[in-house]
């Protein structure tokens, strides 16, 4: 899985640049759970999903699992930049509506 990372003012973006899926999931749990632990400052923590074109049944409770993760810690959690076909996979396992989701990194805020 590749992951870069960029802050702009107290919001993280983690940028992911392949899919979502069993063999790399926890890895991505993980590196967003131990970011926002390493950087108090960080209050919205948004996934770039703009590198993203398939997420399994591991993948998706995974990002549900961060997301309550992340609320339970005091702070936002969104989505930017989704892809149409990964939109579909939201719909389709009825979390789109869980999730903040904006069209691009500069809408987030």
């Amino acid at each position: 899985m590749n992951i870069d990372f960029t802050q702009k003012g107290t919001i993280q973006f983690i940028h992911i640049k392949s899919d979502i899926d069993l063999y790399n999931a926890d890895r991505l749990k993980k590196t967003a759970l131990e970011l926002i632990e390493k950087k108090p400052e960080i209050t919205h923590v948004c996934l770039d999903m703009g590198g993203v074109t398939f997420i399994d049944s591991s993948g998706m409770g995974i990002l549900i699992m961060m997301f309550k993760s992340i609320k339970k810690c005091g702070k936002m959690f969104s989505f930017c930049n989704i892809m149409p076909n990964v939109d579909r996979l939201f719909e389709m396992g009825q979390v789109k509506d869980l999730f903040l989701i904006f069209n691009s990194i500069d809408d987030v805020h």
